[in-house]
């Protein structure tokens, strides 16, 4: 989507980045995982595949893909323990994916906080887009697929590693996807669809106020709703905790 291709967002353990061409090697590795590929009802790509899939979300106006990355890490602490573990294991699983870096490090970018009130110095929001292929664990999205109403989107979270998983990192993204949906979208209703095996997620969206409101058995999978049209929104207070903050993100030659 155009719309978030310079947009990056911050929470508090949080920031929500453009998916970018630097990213998918990553991705890629992710979606080996049978597992991930069942939970995200998502189809095994080649390289290639994924790489023109991330051009193609990048300029499709009704899909919204943001990357997360984990900002209370330290940089280099998800990429160390995966690399170490693809050293043993060729598998290709979630926790076992190489970080897709070159040798040479990612390349640096350009962050200027647009609003808030804690100002982060430059050098610090510079050096930590340096990392964040090291802190990279996951992506949401939202799917603007209704053709009846044009202010409903389908949302959906994925922490793909396995060792950030349970720490609030899903419930944060979510929320920061929902702020961003509601307020530089316009959006006032969201849909979750997840398999009824998927104990975590609905967990998690049922927590944020989603209702379950269909179930289908064929596709073993529950349809949840949230409705944010009211004023103030339902989710005023979580976001007020969040303070969601939003960067202008460029990089470089992209």
């Amino acid at each position: 989507m155009k719309d978030n291709e310079r947009v990056a967002v911050e929470g508090k353990a949080v920031r929500l980045v453009p998916y970018t061409k630097r990213h998918v090697l990553k991705y890629h590795g992710w979606m080996q995982s049978d597992q991930l590929l069942e939970q995200t009802a998502s189809e095994r790509l080649t390289l290639e595949q994924e790489y023109e899939m991330q051009q193609s979300w990048r300029t499709d106006p009704d899909k919204c893909t943001f990357v997360l990355l984990a900002t209370h890490l330290q940089p280099g602490a998800v990429s160390e323990q995966t690399d170490r573990a693809s050293r043993h294991d060729g598998s290709g699983e979630s926790s076992t994916v190489d970080t897709g870096g070159s040798g040479s490090g990612p390349e640096s970018a350009t962050v200027t906080r647009t609003h808030g009130q804690d100002e982060t110095p430059k050098g610090e929001a510079h050096a930590a887009v340096e990392h964040e292929q090291c802190t990279m664990v996951g992506d949401v999205n939202l799917f603007l697929n209704d053709p009846h109403d044009p202010a409903a989107a389908e949302i959906d979270v994925m922490v793909a590693e396995a060792s950030v998983r349970g720490c609030g990192i899903g419930r944060e993204a979510v929320l920061l996807m929902l702020h961003y949906g509601a307020t530089r979208l316009k959006l006032t209703r969201f849909v979750a669809k997840i398999g009824l095996e998927n104990a975590p997620s609905l967990g998690l969206f049922t927590k944020l106020g989603f209702i379950k409101v269909s179930e289908c058995k064929d596709f073993n999978e529950a349809t949840l709703e949230l409705k944010v049209d009211a004023e103030p929104p339902v989710l005023q207070p979580l976001w007020s905790e969040l303070d969601p903050t939003y960067l202008d993100y460029t990089f470089p030659n992209e």
